[in-house]
């Protein structure tokens, strides 16, 4: 079975600086999705972008926060809007931000689980509502099917057992509901304190990628520019830096073609 994989960006649409950024790399040829925020103040100029940049898919970033004071929520803005009827507003509000982009002319192609955060604990129920929407719209769901920790054990050494209850639970009611997930979701997973240079990440990615397995896997990274906004001078953001950096870096090409990679959307990646 060959290897597939979805390099995504995620957070497009949080700025103008970031949709740059993440422009540049798709007509560089280093992504082949991205992730966008419809609720991000840089959405419109966000979709403008898009219309020269066809070759790539486009997911729907899920924004779903608890406390909702600083951006607006699209169906309601409750307060606290997981403690009651979490489901119904979860489902609100994903409809809410998938009508928003597709009356924009987005055509998503998956739905992104917002870096694993819905697996938070006061978040879990949010993920059967995720794979109804799925269901019932035909997209892919970002949430993979198997663990990473499981897979490169130098890396990440972690007990993560109910972690992975919960992920074969989803995995089942996905394949109940006949949505599509990705074998594995990369990315850097390790605490972000031990990160404390760009070769050592580098090196952490290049891993990742000569030990993908067959099928179809996702590398989701963030990147980002020093001319952002948002931006601080803390590891958090200098890591979103070395993500614009690693996919510029001719060894990541290098290694795709080394390792038979075939880079692919995630419209592509489930017809193979």
């Amino acid at each position: 079975m060959a290897k597939y994989l979805i390099v995504n960006a995620d957070n497009l649409g949080i700025c103008q600086e970031t949709n740059a950024a993440i422009e540049r790399l798709a007509q560089a040829g280093r992504i082949t999705s991205s992730s966008l925020t419809v609720v991000g103040e840089g959405f419109i100029d966000a979709v403008k972008r898009l219309e020269q940049l066809k070759h790539i898919g486009v997911g729907l970033h899920v924004e779903l926060p608890i406390d909702y004071d600083k951006r607006n929520l699209l169906s309601e803005k409750p307060q606290n809007m997981y403690e009651k009827a979490e489901s119904v507003r979860a489902m609100k509000e994903i409809a809410a931000q998938f009508e928003k982009g597709k009356n924009h002319g987005i055509a998503f192609d998956h739905l992104n689980s917002n870096c694993d955060s819905l697996e938070e604990e006061r978040r879990v129920d949010c993920l059967p509502v995720c794979l109804h929407f799925c269901a019932t719209n035909g997209l892919p769901f970002r949430y993979a099917i198997r663990h990473q920790e499981e897979l490169f054990e130098n890396f990440l050494k972690t007990d993560n057992k109910p972690a992975q209850k919960a992920q074969y639970q989803v995995a089942r009611f996905a394949q109940q509901k006949d949505v599509d997930m990705p074998e594995q979701i990369l990315s850097y997973h390790a605490p972000i304190q031990e990160l404390t240079t760009y070769q050592g990440l580098k090196e952490y990615y290049l891993h990742l990628l000569k030990n993908l397995p067959d099928g179809v896997s996702e590398l989701y990274v963030q990147p980002a520019s020093e001319k952002s906004k948002f931006f601080e001078d803390t590891i958090e953001w200098k890591k979103r830096i070395w993500d614009y950096e690693f996919l510029m870096d001719t060894d990541f090409l290098k290694v795709i073609q080394e390792e038979n990679i075939e880079l692919v959307t995630w419209r592509e990646a489930f017809k193979k």
